[in-house]
């Protein structure tokens, strides 16, 4: 939906919305039952019959036997409102504000590496969430100046030294902020069920996630927020962390960026050439130089009593919309 409004300016108000099923998820399987009359997982696996081969005995499988499927899902929701003003009169600009919703159970739906494979294997939805690329809020903007100088611009345009200086000279600017994404916070525990995945969570005691003195660069979350899960007899976690959720959000990354360029032309009787020469400035806020930023990251507390939070990022960024 389009609106022309004053001074060149056109509105754009827009939703986009996804849903993905049957998208690539990594798990588990023959892990070790749950025993209600014990209340507890093991000693036997999901599957005690199982044998690799006819000749070998009941039960002989490995434990937490990995497996590859379909099973992931997806869906996202984005309204964007954007303003535009074509190049005239000297300026072009252009802003855009997204809110946006990613949701799945684990899978991203990018492959091996992506998906976050559910901490309780036998409850796939449990995992169900905002999604580790779930940037609610991006805004971001541009602007082109042409400066009014040289030929054929109100000041300084007679042939001339001055002219040729201050000629064909560009402003350009860009901006771009967003919320952070979402923090999944695990322990370094196997999971009650023998599960080595890492994706046990611990337990939440309560306390607020925002440190009492606020919120540093060395310490954006509460670690007494968290308690890691007692030990059973085979010193796994003895129960499963609660859901993932959007508990934690780590910090998003802004930045703005200037640009000033300069065209420099020249002809001769048969045709006309040009060369842009730019220098380049950027400008990094310091609490996103300097914060715990978010790309798809989780933060990992140790099995050890203490609470210090590592934090841990993957290698690469990719895009937040989920494949179909």
């Amino acid at each position: 939906m389009q609106q022309e409004l004053p001074a060149n300016f056109v509105g754009t108000l827009s939703y986009l919305g996804s849903h993905g099923v049957h998208l690539l998820e990594e798990g588990a399987t023959n892990l070790l039952a749950y025993n209600s009359s014990a209340e507890a997982w093991g000693p036997q696996t999901q599957f005690p019959e199982c044998a690799p081969t006819a000749g070998e005995p009941a039960g002989s499988c490995s434990t937490g036997i990995s497996w590859r499927g379909s099973a992931g899902m997806s869906t996202y929701n984005g309204l964007s409102a954007s303003l535009r003003r074509s190049f005239s009169r000297g300026l072009l600009v252009a802003a855009n504000y997204m809110w946006s919703h990613e949701i799945d159970n684990g899978s991203n739906g990018s492959g091996d590496g992506d998906e976050v494979q559910p901490q309780n294997q036998a409850c796939q939805t449990c995992d169900t969430a905002s999604g580790a690329w779930d940037a609610r809020s991006v805004i971001n903007g541009n602007a082109v100046y042409q400066l009014p100088f040289g030929p054929g611009q109100p000041m300084l345009n007679q042939p001339g030294i001055l002219s040729a200086i201050a000629g064909n000279w560009q402003l350009t600017t860009d901006a771009l902020a967003r919320t952070g994404f979402p923090v999944n916070v695990v322990t370094a525990l196997d999971g009650p069920d023998g599960n080595p995945a890492g994706t046990q969570r611990p337990l939440l005691t309560g306390q607020p996630l925002t440190p009492p003195g606020g919120r540093t660069v060395a310490e954006w979350f509460n670690p007494a927020a968290f308690q890691i899960p007692p030990y059973n007899s085979q010193n796994y976690a003895s129960v499963f962390g609660p859901r993932r959720a959007t508990c934690c959000a780590g910090r998003g990354p802004g930045k703005w960026i200037s640009v000033r360029a300069r065209r420099f032309r020249w002809r001769n009787a048969r045709n006309s050439s040009s060369v842009r020469s730019s220098t380049t400035s950027s400008i990094t806020p310091s609490w996103v130089s300097r914060g715990p930023r978010a790309t798809s990251h989780r933060l990992l507390l140790p099995p050890q009593p203490r609470l210090n939070l590592v934090r841990q990022e993957r290698d690469s960024a990719r895009s937040p919309i989920p494949s179909t």
